[in-house]
């Protein structure tokens, strides 16, 4: 079996065994060294795993939490695992009460209230049903040494805490849920200096939750957890355990924890996942081998496989303002001489480009974008290069499509994700970033000539000529291309076919036309242009806006059912208007 599952509490305790008598008071590099080693707090989060499948094997689980025999039988089996396990490792580390226990023929718990209860409860949060069998499963495990209220609750704490992770509960939950338990008002930072060690579930347990909050990643959790000093090993424990939850812990630091364990503890972490693994990991192909193992024979390069990137396409809808003039000729083409400002009666739509500073198309204009980086998605990349290269910040980029004709990009096969917004630009400071050379609005304008439809197997096409023109200042750009809408069955599907362009990079100007046509769908069916508008706005405003989105009039219509669907009076302006967001929010 090659994936395991809740190794964090064993990661975070041989991670900070060390240094639970080498307190450190600073983020070590390395994590795992050779001198590290696996402790009780390990061991009895196995034996407790162990007690707690053996355990609901013999009662009706469904019936647990009003059944006190049951209960009682759960709490036998977590028992009689711990007292096994601690016996075939009597030197990992235990408490001086605990090891009394362990040896002994008693079966009654000791009043602890330390945070042993809690640095071994981390199965009861993955094998729960319910955020209440969480808890219970933690007040059993604790409840067979650690019967004090404190020792209890922090049992619970984890348990719960880690059930909430698992079920999409985030760090915000968490944070509520410590916080109704413990003072969590505080941050590693501010205790730091003065924390020292401390073995309690108050001083522990919040410490912990604390460093899981903070973490930045899995190992960052773990790093933060050792960097307080005290009790190292299981405030890492614990932390770790619920960093496990809802982070994906780094392969290599799993397998050398692995590497630690005797071949018994192995064996008891690999039968302790199987109740854990999802479905799919047991389901075997046809060549009889599980998931794991497919996976674990895979070639990755059996394919060729394309550089991903990332293109914005950044409209923005000025109103009134001195626009450069574009030259709207029948055959357009680079204007001769800089245009001369005019006063735009109406509205212009704008788009965001970048000159390229390097090859290929060096000099040419382009949309913002680049390459999507290791462990990004293509979202992420999209806001990233765009703050790169033109300084605007825009968090929420909506997905427009994927371009992956062959040839699109002379250095190799590369996918674009573009992607696109409509901001208010009199709002942006627009500056060019180190890979660009320059960084513009340019004014905008389309023209489309008389579709011509033929039939096609299965259906009908349309084919119907573009003229693109994008003017800023000295600068014009201009593209014609066809716009093919296929329609044949069911499936309707529309393609842009670049004819010639001049300035323009790449295969852009077949990203903005889809853009643009993708705003006007979304003018009407989403009212984005009401969301572009300021709050509050006249209906003069929302006409302008229109207009530029359509690039000429707009029937009154339109507009009244705009406003009817998106909009609402103002009730502190007459004559404006408010957004109505939960049209947005359907």
């Amino acid at each position: 079996m090659d994936n395991f599952w809740m190794t964090g509490a064993l990661m975070g305790d041989v991670s900070g065994s060390w240094y639970e008598w080498h307190n450190i008071k600073e983020k070590p590099e390395t994590l795992i060294l050779e001198r590290d080693r696996f402790t009780d707090d390990s061991v009895l989060t196995y034996a407790v795993a162990e007690g707690i499948l053996r355990g609901l094997e013999q009662v009706d689980r469904d019936r647990l939490a009003e059944d006190l025999e049951a209960q009682a039988a759960v709490r036998r089996s977590i028992a009689g695992q711990v007292r096994a396990f601690a016996r075939r490792y009597p030197d990992a580390g235990y408490g001086g009460k605990f090891r009394h226990w362990a040896q002994s023929d008693s079966w009654e718990p000791y009043g602890s209230w330390g945070n042993g209860s809690a640095m071994r409860a981390s199965f009861a949060g993955w094998v729960a049903r319910s955020l209440e069998e969480a808890e219970l499963l933690g007040r059993l495990s604790a409840e067979v040494t650690h019967n004090h209220p404190s020792g209890v609750k922090g049992a619970e704490a984890i348990a719960g805490s880690i059930w909430l992770l698992r079920h999409g509960g985030g760090k915000e939950a968490v944070r509520g849920y410590a916080a109704a338990r413990y003072s969590m008002d505080f941050t590693l930072d501010a205790i730091r200096p003065t924390y020292s060690f401390d073995s309690s579930c108050e001083g522990s347990v919040p410490v912990a939750v604390e460093a899981f909050l903070e973490g930045e990643d899995f190992a960052d959790v773990i790093r933060l957890a050792i960097s307080v000093g005290g009790d190292s090993d299981t405030l890492a424990a614990m932390a770790a355990s619920l960093a496990e939850a809802c982070m994906e812990p780094p392969q290599d630091l799993r397998q050398r924890a692995l590497a630690k364990l005797d071949d018994f503890l192995r064996g008891t972490v690999e039968r302790i996942s199987q109740p854990l693994a999802p479905p799919s990991y047991w389901l075997r192909d046809a060549k009889g081998r599980t998931e794991a193992e497919f996976l674990a024979s895979y070639d990755p390069d059996r394919y060729k496989k394309p550089s991903v990137a990332a293109d914005m396409v950044i409209f923005s809808a000025a109103v009134g303002e001195c626009l450069p003039a574009v030259d709207a000729s029948a055959e357009g083409g680079p204007a001769e001489k800089p245009a001369k400002p005019e006063t735009a009666g109406g509205a212009r739509l704008y788009l965001l480009l970048i000159r390229r500073k390097g090859h290929p198309f060096l000099g040419r204009w382009a949309l913002p974008g680049g390459f999507v980086s290791e462990g990004e998605t293509v979202g992420e990349a999209a806001s990233r290069e765009l703050e790169e290269e033109t300084h605007v910040r825009q968090g929420y980029l909506e997905q427009l499509q994927v371009f992956s004709d062959w040839g699109r990009d002379p250095r190799m096969w590369v996918m674009s994700s573009a992607h696109m917004a409509l901001l208010d630009g009199s709002r942006i400071t627009v500056q060019a970033g180190d890979d660009a050379g320059d960084a513009r609005w340019f004014a905008l304008d389309w023209q489309e000539g008389k579709a011509v439809q033929e039939p096609v197997e299965g259906g009908w096409r349309s084919r119907r000529p573009v003229k693109l023109q994008l003017a800023s200042g000295d600068v014009c750009l201009t593209a014609r291309l066809e716009r093919q809408v296929t329609v044949a069955g069911s499936s309707r599907q529309e393609e842009w076919k670049i004819q010639e362009q001049e300035g323009l990079a790449f295969d852009h100007a077949k990203i903005i036309a889809a853009a643009r046509q993708r705003l006007l769908r979304q003018r009407d069916a989403e009212g984005i242009g009401v969301l572009a508008l300021p709050e509050p706005f006249d209906k003069e405003q929302l006409r302008r806006m229109y207009e530029a989105i359509e690039g000429g009039p707009v029937e009154e219509t339109v507009l009244e059912q705009a406003l009817e669907r998106f909009g609402e009076p103002d009730p502190e302006t007459p004559g404006r208007f408010r957004r109505k967001m939960e049209a947005f929010l359907e």
